[in-house]
């Protein structure tokens, strides 16, 4: 008996853990005095701070005739929130030809989320026909939506192994990691001009020499007004035509 008990429990010890499902719930407002028509759509996406180039988890459905604050469940797998690594939500309301979108990611713990999830969203603008005219800047830009890994800060090189980084979207909401904590801002850019906005960052903790790298990192974001591009290095300046920091692709 013994002996034919022993591969059998080798077998349920070596087994991989089964994926587990996982909802997180909340809502979703915004504070303008406008109805929603009955053909709102709200859109629900759950972002990887630290992997912005990773595919999304998003949920979309008809928010029916009822008002704000709307209701959303996101249903995803345990197995897919990898350790040690910052999440988001992003919401969208797409009404008629009016839209609302929160302006920073709404920071969220997709595993043991405590806090009540509720999403402020802002009306963006009203969203233009299709036009023939090709898209203007800063659309085109070559800059958005690519991962740019930080060389230098200043003068002084990013230190081998550790990961300073910064992607802009086409919709102009910026982020990335500043060597300990993930980050995000909304961005302004021109054909040269370069402008963060108020910067929002997850509270991880780390050895001192990361904190101080991160904190002149963040300094040198702020400090930037204009871009550079040449080939796959951008360098971003400051007022005075100095380099604030350097990336790579």
């Amino acid at each position: 008996m013994l002996r034919a008990a022993l591969p059998t429990a080798l077998l349920l010890l070596a087994a991989p853990a089964l994926a587990a499902p996982v909802q997180l719930a909340g809502e979703v407002t915004y504070h303008e005095r406008v109805a929603l028509p009955e053909t709102a759509i709200l859109s629900i996406e759950l972002v990887d701070l630290a992997l912005p180039d990773r595919p999304r988890l998003s949920v979309s459905a008809p928010t029916g005739p009822g008002q704000v604050p709307l209701a959303f469940t996101l249903t995803f797998e345990d197995s897919l929130i990898l350790p040690q690594h910052d999440y988001a939500l992003n919401a969208e309301i797409r009404a008629g030809d009016l839209r609302f979108r929160n302006a920073q990611p709404f920071p969220v713990t997709p595993l043991a989320q405590v806090e009540p999830v509720v999403i402020v969203t802002g009306l963006v603008a009203q969203i233009a026909e299709p036009s023939s005219e090709p898209a203007a800047a800063p659309q085109d830009l070559p800059l958005l939506n690519v991962t740019w890994q930080a060389t230098a800060i200043g003068d002084t090189p990013v230190p081998p192994g550790i990961e300073v980084t910064l992607q802009i979207e086409s919709d102009m909401r910026a982020g990335g990691v500043g060597g300990c904590n993930s980050y995000f801002a909304p961005a302004t850019l021109t054909e040269t001009g370069f402008a963060l906005g108020d910067l929002s960052r997850t509270q991880r903790s780390c050895f001192y020499e990361r904190n101080m790298l991160e904190q002149s990192y963040f300094e040198a974001l702020k400090a930037s007004v204009a871009w550079v591009l040449d080939n796959d290095v951008l360098t971003l300046l400051d007022s005075n035509g100095k380099p604030t920091v350097t990336f790579e692709r």
